[in-house]
């Protein structure tokens, strides 16, 4: 859980405090501090961005029960290094490459997760 540390959720907004009134609720991401992105920022370094802000605080907030972070900014890609760059470039096996073609492919309409399922098992 390493990789998520750098995304804060609210966890609890009490009732008639002045976040709960201005609308920040639990579960909310925070993702900006005062213009400032939060993502690269430690638990402390977050909060006393918050705690020092001030009179004035604005925070931007991402809002969901499904809310999935950006996925580069919690797994950065680790950057291939030039002496192992030449160990990288293989050809792709025959049915991984005639799957991208559409060989040997019903429906090759692409991947989705919007709709109904497409796949329908007969069962008896």
């Amino acid at each position: 859980a390493s990789h998520l540390q750098n995304i804060f959720p609210s966890i609890k907004v009490t009732c008639p405090s002045l976040a709960y009134t201005k609308g920040l609720r639990a579960k909310d991401y925070i993702v900006e501090v005062n213009g400032v992105e939060v993502f690269d920022l430690e638990h402390n370094q977050c909060a006393c961005l918050i705690k020092t802000a001030g009179t004035s605080l604005t925070i931007k907030i991402e809002r969901g029960d499904n809310i999935i972070p950006n996925l580069e900014l919690a797994f950065p890609k680790k950057k291939a290094s030039p002496e192992n760059s030449s160990e990288s470039i293989k050809p792709r096996p025959y049915w991984i490459r005639s799957i991208e073609s559409g060989q040997g492919v019903r429906s090759s309409s692409g991947f989705t997760t919007v709709g109904k399922p497409k796949i329908s098992a007969k069962q008896y």
